[in-house]
């Protein structure tokens, strides 16, 4: 069946087990393939549940399909869609494991594989999504089983993490003409340690922290409040589902590391000397997540709007176009200035008093002074005489 929305076709197939474990056999191995995915659960009762799902397989139970993810070219979902069942199935068959990811059903894969001998010639239904981008696998897992309402924030972080940071370091690792961009995954051997050096360098749950303040349009959550949540989630897969999303965000970051590149050498020797560091240990202010979190949440409430509201597609594009035209400018004004043209344009002088007045939370007031300086920045960025009014903005 085609999948509207998602540009996507779902698949069922009948299956013996030892058929779906050669197709599922990798991503299983790395616990789904999906960084933040369950692993096989240890306790008490999830050995007691397994054992009896096991007994009730070979019983002659049938159990609910498990969910693969097959992201591909975007070419792929249509193509299976035109194909007769026998070509489908051959496709399916011939998948290379290492391909597969595993949306739903790590724990009854546990199950099959325990009891791999006695299970192995029993039948099994198992859904395949042949997806065009990650986001479309990920708005599945979101909303897989959860009557259309995500997992809490916590899990949608652990499960974006992996396909949503692999999307966004292959759209901006090369340059192109652009401030590239580097993502630093501490589940990759030698990037545990790894500090930012240069501009453009970001932490990869940092980039993902960014990804949820973009979606939401907020400094930040109130995990605390059910409600607060229960329309955070909603925000989220609507974010997700939406196809312009995800390039939308990968501009944000562009224009954002373009910012950091450009401001990057009044940044890091004026912080020193405000604060008493040395360059190499200041870390200018895109270095630190209030700064990063206040320009994109500034970004994405002037494309689309506050929270809760919904704006046309081509009104958000046009907007979107306005912010880039915006910090365009700015950037392209900070490169031509030196010296001290550049320490007056920039004044982080003003910022730095404006963030040293005493407030309740240092981590809250920073986002909300930032959020509004890039406002502005990204509203009359083209007329600005200097970053003064951006400072000055909360």
């Amino acid at each position: 069946m085609w999948d509207d929305r998602l540009s996507s076709t779902s698949v069922l197939v009948r299956m013996t087990v030892d058929e779906y474990l050669k197709v599922a056999r990798d991503a299983y191995t790395e616990n789904g393939a999906i960084e933040g995915q369950r692993s096989a659960l240890k306790t008490t009762s999830a050995l007691r549940i397994r054992a009896r799902m096991a007994q009730d397989v070979e019983d002659g139970a049938i159990l609910p399909p498990v969910v693969l993810g097959i992201p591909g070219t975007k070419d792929v979902p249509r193509t299976v869609l035109d194909e007769d069942a026998g070509a489908t199935e051959e496709r399916i068959r011939g998948l290379p494991s290492r391909d597969v990811a595993i949306i739903d059903g790590m724990q009854r894969t546990t199950v099959l594989l325990d009891h791999r001998e006695k299970l192995q010639s029993k039948d099994l239904r198992v859904e395949f999504w042949f997806v065009p981008e990650t986001s479309a696998l990920t708005y599945r897992m979101l909303v897989l089983n959860t009557g259309q309402v995500p997992w809490n924030l916590r899990r949608q972080l652990e499960v974006v993490y992996s396909s949503l940071v692999s999307e966004i370091e292959a759209a901006t690792s090369e340059g192109d003409g652009q401030q590239k961009i580097e993502i630093f995954q501490p589940t990759r051997q030698g990037n545990a340690e790894r500090r930012r050096t240069r501009p453009g360098q970001y932490q990869a749950d940092t980039v993902i922290e960014l990804y949820m303040a973009f979606a939401l349009r907020k400094t930040k959550v109130d995990k605390e409040s059910t409600l607060a949540q229960q329309f955070s989630r909603i925000d989220m897969a609507d974010a997700l589902s939406n196809h312009s999303f995800l390039p939308a965000f990968i501009g944000t970051l562009r224009m954002m590391s373009q910012l950091d590149a450009a401001i990057f050498p009044a940044s890091n020797r004026l912080e020193a000397e405000a604060r008493g560091a040395t360059p190499q240990t200041a870390g200018n202010i895109f270095g630190r997540l209030p700064t990063c979190i206040g320009f994109c949440v500034a970004c994405a409430q002037i494309v689309y709007g506050r929270p809760g509201s919904n704006v046309d597609a081509q009104v958000a594009s046009a907007r979107f176009e306005g912010v880039q035209e915006h910090v365009t400018a700015v950037v392209e004004r900070l490169l031509e200035l030196q010296g001290e043209e550049l320490d007056k344009f920039v004044d982080l002088a003003t910022l730095f008093e404006v963030l040293g007045r005493p407030s309740g939370t240092i981590g809250e007031f920073e986002r909300a002074v930032y959020l509004e300086a890039f406002k502005v920045l990204m509203k009359e960025g083209a007329d600005l005489e200097s970053l003064t009014p951006c400072w000055r903005a909360h």
